[in-house]
């Protein structure tokens, strides 16, 4: 036996269903990228992809997919390795370039056309940072 009015259960499963709706584009992850964009500002030409492309698999370094991101290019991989590899032989081949690497979310059409975006992740809750300091023992003791 219910004995809250209708509406109130309504607006309970309305809110709930509006909170997963919401949390979805946190379920699918992230893709290890490459982002470059170039020094100058303007946006990547179609044709800097094909050389990216071509750069990848000569260097037989395997990838998802390559686009663009609004005015930069945007490669996926599959694997964090495969990625650092990438980034230093594009930062190679590219002189004019920045290659930064980044996590690309794997949120849908559907639900990036809606504005859903996954929630970002502070280093707090990626793992943390590790700092290594070094001192210049001769400039300590001068």
């Amino acid at each position: 036996m219910n004995r809250y009015p209708l509406w109130k259960n309504l607006m309970l499963v309305g809110v709930m269903l509006a909170g997963i709706i919401l949390a979805l584009p946190n379920v699918f992850g992230d893709d290890p990228a490459l982002q470059i964009t170039r020094l100058d500002g303007q946006p990547v030409a179609e044709g800097t992809l094909t050389q990216i492309e071509t750069t990848l698999q000569q260097a037989n370094l395997p990838f998802q997919s390559i686009g663009l991101d609004g005015s930069a290019g945007l490669v996926r991989f599959s694997s964090v390795e495969t990625q650092l590899e990438a980034s230093e032989t594009l930062r190679e081949a590219l002189p004019g370039y920045i290659v930064a690497i980044m996590l690309a979310p794997r949120t849908p059409a559907l639900l990036a056309s809606m504005g859903l975006r996954p929630m970002s992740l502070g280093l707090d809750l990626r793992g943390g940072v590790h700092f290594l300091y070094q001192v210049d023992l001769d400039t300590a003791i001068t």
